[in-house]
């Protein structure tokens, strides 16, 4: 910041640094304005590296910019602003460090790139080491293009970054502008009110940098209850809402109950204040061992397992700052002779920590296989994490470190020190455990980092990788061994405080039905599979130069090789998930979405036939995915696999089981108490037979399916007539170039992309229908029977009923088969493939890959492709001889699990169109007309989504909602757009505030005219037939029920996909800060608003907390989704 005329001009490093600490933006300002009354912290070493490494990666981009004769202008001395001008005006190519002033601001751009000659715009570019966009660069970069604006009246449309490793990354500017304006406002508004005298309270999660010693100096003086260990933010304030607003406070407080917060949560709170409070300015600190809680005996120290010989006790240490996240070191304490020893595993570059990662894995199970009992202890998350990415990442150990996994030899102190210990300690972390069983530690690197530091420094010294010749390594290494002694004291102190308290080791309820254990074991065909897949990656160069020769070739054959395992990568999180739940307390299951928690029995089983029919009531307002036909599993009883058979949201459910089932576990009954966890098992074995059979063809031969060859290289698509450029010919409608070029189509793929209301299911029937009076062979899949059942429908009502075929398992849906005699359906895939002669068959992706199905079809038909996975495209491949793929990756995206390398997990869409909104001219048809929305819906949709491309059929513009003659009251628009703010707090999953507004803006609605696409009224508005009710969660969803009149039509998005409405009200229902367990990701997901939004023919209305953009934003993906609802709320003003 500085004056220039008596004005006080900002920098983009100023409005960032609010962005992550108004608190310390403010003693900046302080420090400007009286240099002499406050003084910064020193400079973190750390930064000082980054600065000089970021100076050096800024001149290697502006000289491969040179080599590359640009035409390149540099700004040096004088006066930069005119200079910059200038070079704009000329239009020169680069424009390097432009001056860049207006909007109050001022600064200087990396780089300036022409991206338009025609109207010398530009493009900004900024050079960032981080490996990762961060939140901060987009916000920097927006500074720059909001004073670029200014001074040319432009705006950028593109902003980039270079990364550390080279690659960089674009963003369309609007994408990630409307939050930042928001910043910018707040920011200006924060600097207005300035006063000296008056500092704003430091945020205690938040990085305050130079200025942190005065916010820890001042929390401490307010005795800040964010000083209490393992406190949230929403804690925080529901205590403050009490009164309790000290650490003191809380822990001298008689309250029983504080509203927002579960009574076993308050005494944990209470009595970790107490402890603190207690053991402030003592040697060592107070603690109190826990009792494992009555709802799951092997929580804390019963977590805690017998020692053996062969125990471990292992650390990692990770370098973020290079091209990706590296693992340098594998550090483990062993016990030798009763004396501990240490052995570590190097690695600074990928082979080596490749290599390092399987050293270490093998020895585990060697000493495993020694002795079953030993265990590898660790403290907190990351090592395992680290296991479970680096397993994904190479495709390598994975059984093994499966193996470990699922059978708990992995034990995390830190969750045993959660559940069994409370400490008096302000953090949890195992430095500051080490004040009650070990001296303070010696040595220079104390903290991961400080590691990261003086690795980075060992990588500009040049020094030797052996940590024996160079001293730097050996401090890190020193560092590592500490902590893995640590964890080995920590785990011989936990004992002692396991015996002390009479508690044993319950082992875990995976151990206890072993015999019954329903994993799929490791069959032979695992084990084939898991051979060609190393064959395929061994054959791969590993020399970079001599895989570019031909980059392609071997990038589909790491595809293929990784592809051989992905169902059983999937399956992997559901186990871990299982285990790990049941490792979790009632309260904990309840935040769990996928669970349903604290069932109680209610009256006397009843029966039917053999099994028993067991009821229960739960708390309604527990937001789960668990409903009517879910598989569950039974905790504590995890030896009990069922179905939900009778489901009521309003909070009671009916269990029906077997006897024979309740005898096999040894039960007479269920639980009286109980909580339910999914199980989502669903054996894919004939898909991964098909695969197989397709890439050992493809080892064996070099060939691949020419559909599949084309979809995989993502080329173009075929053409008998030997056609090259865009599909759709000028002046010619969709319908006849999807006709025309499925016809011309050579073994090849087509792909149509449908946004919402463009007629994409509408433009199948069409191509299907006359494929087939042609005499083809026609598929069609998808992810659901539902979504297969409507395209077939839709192929039936354009032959008026004649067409004939088979759909295959699923629900018998009597009211089609009535309706459509030539469909015949048959349950048996066997059967039915028996059955197919020609023509149309419909089936899941199961069913085309059957062996009896090869060479069946002319096409394959895939519909909702952004839901259908790459792996089960190539299971499906066999079958047919082009590819049609239907759908859009921008609204709801596959549903998958597990950590998948390289572009192996990606959706069908995903892949084959490869960070395209849209599709290319040349690679498919886009659907480009909506018939569904009025144009001022179209035109956010269009924009945030869709490039630009969507474009609404004229005549939506007259179907309107037409206002009552005073205009109205909430709701006084006739189409578009419509944003309620409505302002609450503490809400998560419901709101009843919303469902008060909602419930006046329907008693407005109703009983408007609607108009048809000429413009004439059609009807009155009715809460059953015109309106939609949209909103994330069932909480909400009943509370709508509630209030609103009889007939209405509410759910989450997932159920109104395909359908429309004139009127569609959304319900976002969260309070500021109040995300819920599932985050920003779920309540603002940009594909699930548009899916929402677009439901709307004439009217959306968006009912929400305006400020629910005042949140944290740690990702780049969550600034975009903010910036959505950002801009939802400006295109309403």
């Amino acid at each position: 910041m500085h004056y220039n005329k008596n004005k006080l001009i900002f920098s983009p490093s100023d409005i960032v640094q609010f962005v992550n600490s108004p608190f310390a933006c403010w003693m900046q300002r302080k420090l400007f304005e009286e240099p002499d009354s406050v003084q910064p912290d020193e400079e973190d070493p750390q930064l000082k590296v980054l600065q000089n490494k970021g100076d050096l990666h800024e001149k290697a981009y502006l000289e491969k910019l040179r080599e590359a004769e640009f035409d390149i202008c540099e700004i040096s001395s004088g006066n930069k602003l005119q200079q910059t001008l200038k070079a704009i005006n000329e239009g020169r190519q680069i424009i390097f460090q432009a001056r860049l002033e207006g909007a109050g601001m001022a600064g200087n751009a990396d780089f300036l790139r022409l991206e338009s000659s025609e109207n010398n715009r530009y493009t900004i570019i900024d050079t960032k080491l981080s490996r990762h966009v961060k939140p901060y660069f987009m916000i920097q970069l927006c500074c720059y293009a909001d004073m670029l604006e200014v001074m040319t009246g432009q705006r950028s449309e593109i902003i980039g970054i270079v990364l550390g490793n080279g690659e960089e990354c674009c963003f369309r500017t609007n994408d990630v502008f409307y939050y930042y304006k928001r910043i910018k406002s707040a920011f200006f508004t924060f600097m207005d009110s300035f006063s000296p005298d008056n500092p704003p309270q430091p945020d205690p999660a938040a990085d305050h940098g130079v200025w942190s010693s005065h916010a820890k100096q001042i929390l401490e003086e307010m005795d800040h209850l964010s000083r209490v260990a393992n406190i949230s933010k929403k804690q925080i304030v529901k205590l403050n809402a009490a009164g309790i607003d000290t650490m003191e406070k809380l822990s001298t407080s008689k309250a029983k109950h504080i509203k927002g917060i579960n009574d076993d949560v308050f005494t944990r709170l209470k009595e970790q204040a107490d402890l603190q409070v207690s053991s402030a300015n003592q040697e060592y600190p107070d603690y109190k061992v826990l009792q494992p809680p009555p709802d799951n005996h092997s929580l804390g120290l019963a977590a805690l397992p017998p020692g053996s010989s062969m125990d471990l006790f292992f650390d990692m240490e990770g370098y973020p700052l290079g091209d990706d996240l590296l693992e340098y070191l594998f550090g483990a304490v062993y016990i030798e002779n009763g004396k501990p020893e240490f052995r570590d595993w190097w690695a600074h570059n990928e082979p080596e920590e490749k290599a390092g990662f399987e050293a270490f894995i093998d020895w585990v199970v060697e000493r495993r296989h020694a002795d079953p009992t030993m265990h590898v202890y660790h403290y907190a998350a990351y090592e395992k994490t680290a296991l479970k990415r680096l397993m994904g990442k190479y495709g390598t150990r994975e059984q093994h470190v499966d193996d470990l996994l699922r059978d708990g030899v992995f034990v995390d102190l830190y969750e045993v020190v959660r559940h069994g210990v409370r400490v008096g300690e302000p953090r949890y972390s195992i430095k500051n455990l080490e004040h009650l069983y070990m001296e303070s530690r010696e040595g220079e690197v104390t903290d991961a980092g400080a590691s990261i530091v003086y690795y980075d420094a060992w990588i500009e010294s040049g020094q030797s990788k052996n940590w024996k010749e160079s001293d730097l390594l050996k401090k890190i290494r020193d560092y590592n061994e500490d902590d893995c002694r640590s964890t080995w004291l920590l785990a011989n102190w936990l004992r002692e405080r396991q015996t002390e308290s009479g508690i044993s080791w319950t082992g875990t309820t995976r151990n206890e039905h072993k015999e019954e254990d329903e994993r799929p074991s490791v069959s032979d065909a695992v084990v084939l599979r898991q051979q060609l897949a190393d064959l395929l990656l061994a054959e791969i160069p590993d020399e970079p130069a001599e895989r570019e020769k031909d980059a392609e070739r071997w990038r589909i054959q790491e595809l293929l090789a990784w592809t051989l395992e992905f169902h059983r990568r999937c399956d992997k999180p559901m186990w871990w998930e299982m285990f790990e739940r049941l490792e979790k307390a009632e309260h904990e299951l309840s935040d769990d979405m996928d669970c349903l928690a604290g069932l109680e029995q209610v009256g006397h089983p009843g029966q039917e036939k053999q099994s028993l029919l067991f009821h229960y009531k739960f708390d309604p307002d527990q937001e789960t995915k668990i409903a009517e036909g879910s598989t569950v599993k039974v905790v504590p009883d995890i030896g009990i696999t069922t179905r939900i058979s009778d489901f009521n949201p309003e909070g009671e459910l009916t269990i029906k089981i077997g006897q024979r089932t309740l005898k096999k576990n040894q039960l007479e009954c269920l639980p009286e108490r109980m909580s339910l966890i999914p199980y989502n098992f669903v054996s894919t074995g004939v898909i991964d037979d098909s695969i197989y059979a397709v890439i050992k063809d493809y080892h064996e031969t070099g060939h691949l399916p020419g559909a599949l060859n084309d979809f995989l290289y993502r080329r173009h698509p075929r053409f008998k007539s030997g056609h090259k450029g865009p599909l759709v010919r000028a002046g010619e409608n969709n319908i006849k170039a999807a006709i025309r070029s499925a016809r011309d189509m050579e073994s090849s793929c087509l792909c149509i992309q449908g946004p919402p209301g463009t007629g994409k299911t509408y433009t199948s029937a069409h191509v299907i229908v006359q494929l087939l009076s042609e005499g083809k062979k026609i598929g069609i899949t998808s992810n659901s029977h539902k979504a297969i059942m409507n395209l077939m429908r839709a192929v039936c009502k354009e032959t008026n009923g004649t067409a004939s075929g088979i759909k295959v398992g699923g629900e018998e849906d009597y009211s089609f088969f009535s309706e459509f005699t030539g469909i015949k359906y048959i349950s048996a895939s066997s059967s039915a493939a028996a059955a197919y002669r020609g023509g149309l068959i419909g089936g899941s992706a199961w069913f085309f890959a059957r062996e009896d199905m090869v060479e069946s079809l002319d096409y394959l038909f895939i519909d909702e492709a952004g839901q259908v996975s790459v792996a089960k495209l190539i299971g499906m491949a066999r079958s047919t001889k082009n590819l049609i793929l239907l759908g859009d990756q921008m609204q709801l995206g596959q549903p998958i699990q597990g950590t998948h390398p390289g572009e192996s997990g990606q959706s069908v869409l995903e892949y084959y169109l490869k960070g395209h909104a849209t599709i290319p001219p040349e690679q498919g048809i886009f659907l480009e007309t909506t018939w569904r929305m009025h144009p001022d819906i179209c035109e956010f949709i269009s924009d945030t989504f869709y490039e630009g491309r969507l474009l609404p059929e004229p005549h939506t513009k007259n179907r309107i909602i037409r206002l009552p003659e005073n205009g109205g009251s909430i709701v006084t628009v006739e189409a578009g757009i419509l944003f309620v703010p409505v302002k609450h707090e503490g809400n998560v999953q419901g709101s009843d505030e919303e469902a008060a507004i909602i419930r006046q803006i329907v008693d407005e609605l109703i009983g408007r005219d609607i108009t048809d696409k000429n413009g004439n009224t059609c009807r009155q508005v009715t809460i059953g037939r015109d309106i939609l009710f949209v909103t994330p969660y069932n909480l909400q969803v009943r509370k709508l029920i509630h209030s609103l009149p009889e007939g209405v039509r509410a759910a989450s998005v997932d159920k109104f996909q395909g359908q429309e409405a004139p009127i569609v009200i959304i319900s976002m229902c969260a309070s500021p800060g109040e995300f819920g367990s599932r985050g920003m990701a779920f309540v603002l997901d940009m594909n699930r608003l548009n899916v929402a939004i677009s439901r709307a023919q004439s009217l959306a209305i968006i009912v929400g907390d305006p400020r629910l953009v005042e949140t944290d934003c740690s990702s780049v993906s969550n600034m975009e989704r903010l910036n959505m609802y950002c801009r939802l709320q400006d295109i309403c003003k």
